[in-house]
């Protein structure tokens, strides 16, 4: 980070109070009762530039890297795995930046690169990957993925700045991508999805939130699905944020301090599909 100040990029609950944190100067955990930050060595990768956390359920914290890839760390048995980026080589990630990451409920690492979307299984260290194709609408919105998330149905759901996705496992393994904001924005300019969070009412419902650096401040969508399909219920767009956001280049992070901060109507809990 050359003299920038560290910042914290992400945190993983470690079930015993004392989160794990990602930061852009390494590896840390919070002790709430200190409090304060501890730093955790990564054996052979010393204060590594981290911008993305998941837990697995063997212990395994996956760590995404601003500049170096995934690194897969298990404190308990202090291994290490580490997949880089290897210039476009499908044995690597498709990108050195791993802007999201989800273990899945299967044990499976899904990841949300500069550009595309990976998926590392760790038992037989296959590494597959999704990018944007013209000549599929239905496929991935966008390759600079921002968020994932896995509904109570098992479906992974992909912010990025093309849109939103939903992907389905069927029987035979076969994953079927599909693209639940298509129809009620047609013809209008595609949200970049920054996270999504379910509703908490157990009702299988998300919520996006949407920062649109062409001009406008923030979208908020709700998504509901109906069996395995989903239909946008609302949109809304809220304020604007000049012309310094539409002059931003779209793979920029919006600045370190935006202390502006509007809520996404709750439309899913008054609007649920039959």
């Amino acid at each position: 980070t050359s003299g920038a100040r560290p910042r914290v990029m992400a945190f993983a609950n470690s079930g015993d109070g004392r989160p794990w944190v990602a930061t852009t100067a390494g590896l840390f955990r919070l002790d709430p009762d200190v409090p304060a930050l501890q730093p955790v060595s990564i054996p052979g990768i010393p204060a590594p530039d981290l911008r993305s956390i998941a837990l697995g359920a063997d212990g395994t914290l996956w760590l995404g890297s601003n500049d170096d890839g995934l690194i897969g760390y298990n404190p308990a048995e202090a291994k290490v795995r580490h997949i880089r980026y290897l210039g476009g080589d499908p044995r690597g990630l498709s990108h050195q930046q791993v802007h999201a990451l989800l273990v899945d409920r299967t044990g499976r690492v899904w990841i949300g690169t500069g550009h595309g979307l990976d998926l590392f299984d760790p038992r037989s260290r296959q590494l597959r990957h999704f990018q944007q194709q013209p000549d599929e609408p239905e496929g991935l919105a966008g390759n600079l993925v921002r968020a994932l998330w896995q509904g109570p149905d098992g479906a992974i759901w992909v912010g990025s700045h093309g849109g939103l996705n939903r992907i389905d496992a069927g029987a035979d393994g076969s994953l079927r991508i599909s693209q639940p904001l298509t129809s009620a924005l047609a013809g209008q300019p595609w949200p970049i999805v920054f996270s999504l969070v379910a509703d908490g009412a157990g009702g299988g419902d998300v919520r996006t939130l949407a920062l649109d650096v062409r001009g406008r401040l923030f979208q908020g969508f709700c998504v509901a699905r109906t069996d395995h399909h989903a239909r946008a219920l609302r949109g809304d767009r809220f304020g604007d944020r000049g012309p310094e956001a539409a002059a931003r280049p779209a793979h920029q992070d919006p600045p370190l301090l935006e202390p502006q901060v509007h809520p996404v109507p709750s439309v899913c809990a008054t609007r649920r599909s039959s």
